[in-house]
């Protein structure tokens, strides 16, 4: 158990730490390599729903699953393996606010990152060398691929 003091209240978190949790550093590869989808599909994906894609490294040593969640004021997009460890997550849209374990709080558009001990519940603002408007959901979506380096798939608006 970590204890953490912030602004005069304490905030407890408990890492989880499972003996075959990932290292920040295999994290890091994992989302460097070169993703293709495992079953090609010829078209281009709606943004719209819910959807799964199931990807694969190019040396196809590696499985992971792209998910897509169009709400109606929140995208996610997350890239993840083993179906729990959740690489990368881009939260856009809406009223976003989210609060780190440390206590740091997030406003607005933001990215998840996988922490050793912590998967996915670190947020940090978006960096816009990588993403440049945040408010096109489709092009946001294409530099989230290129981010997390996902190749050959299309997205177009309903």
């Amino acid at each position: 158990m970590v204890k953490i003091e912030s602004d005069a209240k304490i905030l407890k978190w408990e890492k989880i730490m499972p003996s075959d949790y990932l290292s920040n550093d295999e994290a890091l590869s994992l989302l460097k390599l070169p993703k293709i989808e495992i079953e090609r599909y010829s078209g281009h994906y709606l943004l719209q729903g819910q959807q799964t894609i199931e990807l694969i490294s190019i040396d196809t040593k590696f499985q992971f699953l792209f998910d897509v969640n169009c709400y109606q004021i929140r995208l996610t997009y997350q890239t993840r393996t083993r179906s729990k460890d959740i690489l990368a997550r881009l939260d856009l849209g809406g009223i976003l606010r989210h609060r780190n374990p440390n206590g740091e709080i997030i406003t607005g558009p933001h990215i998840h990152l996988y922490k050793e001990g912590f998967n996915d519940r670190f947020a940090y603002p978006l960096d816009p060398q990588f993403f440049s408007d945040p408010s096109d959901f489709l092009l946001s979506i294409e530099e989230f691929m290129r981010f997390c380096n996902i190749q050959g798939i299309g997205f177009r608006e309903v």
